[in-house]
Order: C-alpha cells, then sequence, then structure tokens
C-alpha cells in the first residue's frame, strides 16, 4: 500500500469530518469565551449585572457545552442527559446553523436566550 495514498484518504476524512462538524469548534470558542467572562470577569463587563435574565442562562449553557466536550475530549463517561433544555439547545444550534449566513461564524448570541423562553405578557 503506498503511504502517501493512506495519508490522503486520511486527510480526505478529516476535510469530511471539518466540513460537519467543524461548527462545534466555533461553539466551543463561544462557549470558552463566555465562561473566561463571567467566571474570570472583565473589570467593565457589566453583562451579568444589568442582564441576568438573559446571561445567566446564557453562562449555563455555554459551561453545559464545555463540561461535555471536556468529557468527551478526555473519553470520560458524559453526565445522564436529563437537563430538559439540552434539546433546546441542540435546536437552536442546528436552527441556527442552518439559517446563518454564508460566511457568519458563531457567536454568543447562540447562548442567548430566545423568544422561546421568554414569558408570554398575561
Amino acid at each position: 500500500m503506498n503511504p502517501n495514498r493512506k495519508s490522503e484518504e486520511i486527510k480526505a476524512q478529516i476535510a469530511e469530518l471539518k466540513s460537519l462538524w467543524g461548527w462545534l469548534d466555533d461553539v466551543k470558542r463561544v462557549a470558552t469565551g463566555l465562561s473566561n467572562d463571567f467566571n474570570y470577569g472583565r473589570q467593565m463587563d457589566t453583562r451579568m449585572d444589568n442582564h441576568k435574565e438573559i446571561y445567566f442562562p446564557a453562562s449555563r449553557r455555554a459551561e453545559l457545552f464545555l463540561d461535555f466536550y471536556h468529557k468527551a475530549w478526555n473519553g470520560e463517561k458524559l453526565p445522564d442527559i436529563t437537563w430538559p433544555g439540552i434539546n433546546t439547545l441542540h435546536a437552536y444550534f442546528a436552527h441556527d446553523l442552518h439559517t446563518v449566513d454564508t460566511g457568519v461564524s458563531i457567536n454568543e448570541s447562540f447562548f442567548l436566550r430566545r423568544m422561546a423562553e421568554c414569558p408570554k405578557p398575561q
């Protein structure tokens, strides 16, 4: 077997994986940014203070995503997915990936509250 051919096959498989799942790298980047902002804070960052109802759920979603990411990366057992929001979180990502413009990347709005979560006026 030609080693160069095997190398090319592996490169093609990696490229295919990146084309299908590469968006998760963007999600991880944004989740890490939110986690760092809210856990280690920037002195002038008032998002959580001024809009806790928006940014607290976003922070929890980011932490949940990072927990799953780290456990998967380290080959650890994933936590049971009993949190009812996991399906919603996945639906947000799937929806946004299909509706986002070409060339636009994932940003923190992917973790923010959605209109479906806002209480309806009485």
